[in-house]
């Protein structure tokens, strides 16, 4: 890993080996999306934290920063940045990290946007701040090659 990655994730509080915990990043940047991270929001991250393996003391300390208050702007872009670089690369740290990656963890930000749901089933469980959001990260994340998320995501259900 180059020095200039190093950097970045030492300024998120991360190190080589806790760089996997950038992959919850979007998935808090959803949650926080309406201003607030409920309890359902929260706990689906953590279950997707958990399930995935991202849990290292490192981690875990730097998910419950995020959840009690949201990443700040120059926070979220530099992880954003880092983690998409990571995924460009072939080997090293960034090896597990593939454009496959990308697009789950964009379907994991949308289960996460879901976890709080409608109103008794009446409205949409995503908000538009949620839905603004959704947009954002799959921008970032390139996975918006020409068509809508929402198409993408039914393609991934598909």
């Amino acid at each position: 890993m180059d020095d200039t990655l190093l950097q970045d994730l030492r300024q998120l509080g991360l190190t080589e080996n806790s760089y996997r915990a950038l992959l919850l990043l979007p998935l808090v940047e959803v949650a926080w999306a309406d201003g607030r991270i409920q309890a359902a929001e929260a706990r689906e991250i953590e279950d997707i934290a958990r399930k995935n393996g991202f849990f290292s003391a490192e981690a875990q300390s730097l998910l419950q920063k995020w959840l009690a208050a949201p990443p700040s702007d120059t926070e979220r872009e530099l992880g954003m940045r880092t983690l998409v670089e990571l995924a460009r690369r072939r080997g090293g740290a960034g090896a597990s990290l593939e454009v496959k990656t990308l697009q789950d963890l964009f379907e994991l930000s949308y289960q996460v946007a879901s976890a709080a749901g409608g109103f008794f089933g009446l409205s949409s469980p995503i908000s538009a701040e949620e839905r603004a959001s959704l947009d954002r990260i799959a921008a970032v994340l390139h996975i918006d090659d020409g068509g809508s998320w929402s198409e993408l995501l039914a393609d991934l259900k598909a």
